[in-house]
């Protein structure tokens, strides 16, 4: 399946891969790092204990693992922007997709999008806002950020349009 999203090309090839090629902007994968080698890699903390009562004869062990916040990666692999240079040439990539990573595609009208004072919405509070949410469904994550990228523009007119595609991976 292919996905077209302004000048963005995404498409899905197996479950749990997803094969891509962008130009402008780049989509964003946000993955939450969960395992202990990945929280162990993240933070470098990692507790082990064990607890045991002699007066009972009864032990317990367990391990903890604390995990940072989920990373966000920008998917930069592929060219300029699609259509607009008929002779270049495109890299693509393949990349694993895990359970409960979110897939993040929109146009420059959401992170181009300007207040009433013409500061610009921002990659960066977007992607502050995806690591917030990446809790909630792709549904919610969608509607919160159109719903915080129109109150950021408030009275401003509205200069782009503002698409965004927000798949959860299951």
């Amino acid at each position: 399946m292919t996905i077209h999203l302004g000048k963005v090309r995404i498409s899905f090839l197996i479950r749990q891969s997803l094969r891509y090629n962008a130009g402008h902007d780049p989509p964003m994968l946000v993955r939450l790092l969960s395992s202990e080698r990945k929280a162990t890699q993240l933070t470098g903390v990692l507790v082990t204990a064990r607890i045991s009562d002699s007066a009972f004869g009864t032990s317990a062990a367990f391990a903890v693992s604390l995990v940072g916040e989920p990373a966000v990666r920008l998917l930069t692999t592929g060219g300029p922007i699609i259509g607009t240079f008929l002779n270049e040439a495109y890299e693509q990539e393949t990349i694993q997709v895990e359970s409960g990573d979110i897939l993040v595609m929109y146009t420059d009208g959401v992170t181009e999008a300007r207040n009433p004072s013409g500061v610009e919405f921002g990659e960066e509070k977007l992607r502050s806002m995806l690591v917030d949410s990446w809790r909630l469904t792709a549904r919610e994550t969608a509607e919160e950020v159109i719903a915080n990228v129109l109150e950021w523009q408030g009275s401003a007119p509205q200069h782009d349009d503002i698409t965004l595609v927000v798949v959860k991976v299951k």
